[in-house]
């Protein structure tokens, strides 16, 4: 397994300390994150629904459907590539719907977040956010999911906004980031098919880095 660097995502600050200016430009910083993804995964995307043929060493070429299993990151870049809001907001959580009074102390089990009807008010809120939709609006759309007016890129991928839904389960701890603050990572591990055999292979280990400390 080898880190591999792809790409450099900038850092963008705010002109001010306004409110209406920190959020145009955390709604910025979002939508470029989003893009970098895009570009990156555009072949993998495809590939994830209908497979690929690849040339295994030692084997020759075999059908391989990839998939998106760990995403190493912090809690703020996993709001962020989600589309979800990191504070002041009730559910804080990224996997179920607990509300934040209720976070880290004992509770009932509460309901996980379903990938697509989040996915859908993102695809709802994001065309009104285009559209110059009043911020009325797009807060009463994300009070029940604490959403905001971005459409995840990974959801695009089979096995995380499809299938398995598992968009909200693939995010791991992200010790590089401890150990290096400029440094964002991003694991990929995929599963190989091969018919009629199920191989498990790491394949590759991308390495975002912001060109700055965040």
């Amino acid at each position: 397994m080898e880190w591999v660097i792809v790409g450099f995502i900038p850092i963008i600050k705010p002109d001010s300390d306004d409110g209406a200016e920190k959020e145009r430009v955390r709604m910025l910083r979002d939508e470029v994150l989003q893009r970098c993804l895009a570009v990156l995964l555009d072949n993998f995307i495809p590939a994830s629904e209908t497979g690929v043929l690849w040339n295994l060493p030692g084997v020759g070429s075999v059908w391989v459907v990839p998939r998106i299993i760990l995403y190493a990151a912090d809690q703020p870049e996993e709001r962020h590539l989600l589309g979800l809001k990191l504070a002041g907001c009730k559910y804080q959580c990224s996997h179920c719907l607990v509300d934040k009074g209720e976070a880290a102390c004992p509770h009932d089990a509460k309901p996980r977040r379903d990938v697509v009807d989040n996915v859908e008010s993102q695809l709802l809120s994001a065309a009104l956010f285009k559209s110059g939709c009043g911020p009325a609006v797009l807060d009463r759309i994300s009070e029940d999911s604490s959403i905001v007016p971005i459409v995840p890129l990974l959801a695009a991928v089979h096995g995380l906004g499809t299938g398995s839904f598992s968009l909200y389960d693939i995010f791991g701890f992200d010790l590089l980031h401890v150990r290096s603050r400029s440094v964002v990572g991003c694991a990929l591990c995929l599963y190989i098919h091969i018919h009629p055999h199920l191989l498990r292979c790491s394949l590759a280990c991308v390495c975002l880095c912001s060109v700055t400390d965040t």
